[in-house]
């Protein structure tokens, strides 16, 4: 075991739904959240007029613009390290405070990441 790792947060760096690392600037994030915001508004202001008609289609409308939104989510934020155990590069998609256990992708070992550092669980 090795010494506990100071690791960089990077926080305009994303993964997308395939897990390959992706890059973003705050501009873009900006947009994205006001078109995902501006999307459900106008969503949820055609899904009004079918409530009134039939109160069934509403939730179901509702509920399948939640999972759409939900399904496209970016999470921002990813700490770059190296594995106090093997030496590897770790990714870890994680807020900037905050505390999360993850296993290292090469030696499988167990890692916590807290108050910015690395160290073996």
């Amino acid at each position: 075991m090795g010494e506990a790792s100071r690791p960089r947060f990077h926080a305009w760096e994303y993964f997308d739904l395939d897990g390959y690392l992706r890059a973003s600037n705050p501009v873009a994030a900006a947009v994205l959240r006001v078109a995902k915001a501006l999307g459900f508004l106008a969503s949820a202001a055609m899904t009004l007029p079918a409530a009134l008609f039939h109160p069934i289609l509403a939730p179901l409308g509702l509920a399948v613009i939640g999972l759409a939104l939900w399904a496209d989510a970016r999470r921002y934020g990813v700490w770059h390290g190296d594995c106090p155990r093997c030496g590897q590069e770790v990714w870890i998609a994680a807020k900037r405070h905050g505390t999360k256990a993850f296993a290292c992708h090469i030696c499988r070992d167990r890692l916590l990441l807290k108050s910015g550092r690395l160290t073996p669980f």
